[in-house]
């Protein structure tokens, strides 16, 4: 088995539910380039797992499932799949640098990046291309899926870029995240595009503003993203406006991500897109 293979299967092993490896120049149009990051870097290694479509699916009768495993659980699975395969690549005599998606990774005023962006390294790691949505789709779980990634110097086998069918529909009349976004941050015919080794990805554009309301409203500050706190934004969101509106949330609401390590609300995006929606398929009999 050649080593690629091998850290793949550490990666699935260990519960990955998709597996893929960008060449560390992919990353060359970053904010921070893997050399950068990792002098020497070759290789980018990137996993994800599946969010259950069912938490997606019930979320506005029942709001914890989603909680837990939309995020919390699964950040923490993914930084013990980062280890894993970190420690895998370190005893095979390379150096491996894991980047957890458990916390943000951005500027908290400017949004942009810092290490690498997870969304970003599953695209150009073969695993999906974006949709309007500004999310990651993959053929076989759309937008339900968290990533997380790994650095490294060994000298890995890279995946092709994702070639099939075009998965974000938006340009054929799918507009379920235009309209399930409480922020009406989807409604611009602005573009974001991104082209890596002759393939294009393009998404929705969103402006700081945008992205400001976009954290508003994942983080539970309004009730239509299923907040116990209801806090209407200001016309111009500024970093500090939300860090005192976060003071202000409901209690509750504030303990519970303690319990669980950082809760996100909102995920309407998520949980409208059809991309990846097996639901309809016949059930599996025993």
């Amino acid at each position: 088995m050649s080593l690629t293979s091998e850290v793949k299967d550490v990666a699935r092993r260990a519960g990955a539910d998709v597996v893929g490896i960008a060449a560390a120049a992919r990353m060359d149009q970053a904010p921070q380039t893997a050399e950068e990051l990792l002098p020497g870097a070759k290789a980018l290694v990137v996993f994800g797992i599946r969010i259950p479509q069912a938490a997606t699916k019930r979320w506005e009768v029942v709001k914890t499932p989603y909680h837990v495993y939309g995020h919390s659980v699964l950040n923490f699975k993914l930084s013990y799949i980062d280890y894993d395969v970190a420690r895998f690549l370190e005893d095979a005599g390379y150096y491996a640098l894991p980047f957890s998606s458990r916390d943000p990774h951005y500027d908290p005023d400017t949004f942009v990046t810092k290490g690498v962006s997870m969304r970003h390294a599953a695209a150009i790691a073969g695993l999906g291309e974006f949709g309007w949505n500004n999310l990651l789709l993959t053929p076989r779980f759309g937008p339900r899926i968290r990533f997380s990634a790994v650095l490294t110097n060994a000298p890995l086998e890279a995946d092709p870029l994702y070639s099939g069918k075009p998965l974000c529909t938006k340009d054929k009349g799918c507009k379920r995240c235009i309209e399930a976004c409480p922020m009406d941050i989807f409604k611009t015919e602005e573009k974001t595009e991104l082209e890596v080794e002759g393939k294009r990805f393009e998404m929705a554009r969103l402006s700081t503003q945008a992205k400001q309301r976009c954290r508003w409203s994942e983080h539970g500050l309004i009730a239509e993203a299923g907040g116990r706190t209801n806090i209407r934004p200001p016309e111009v969101i500024t970093t500090q406006d939300y860090l005192e509106a976060g003071a202000r949330m409901d209690p509750v609401q504030k303990g519970r991500s303690g319990i669980f390590g950082g809760i996100y609300y909102c995920g309407r995006c998520v949980h409208s897109c059809p991309v990846g929606d097996n639901r309809a398929r016949p059930a599996r009999s025993n």
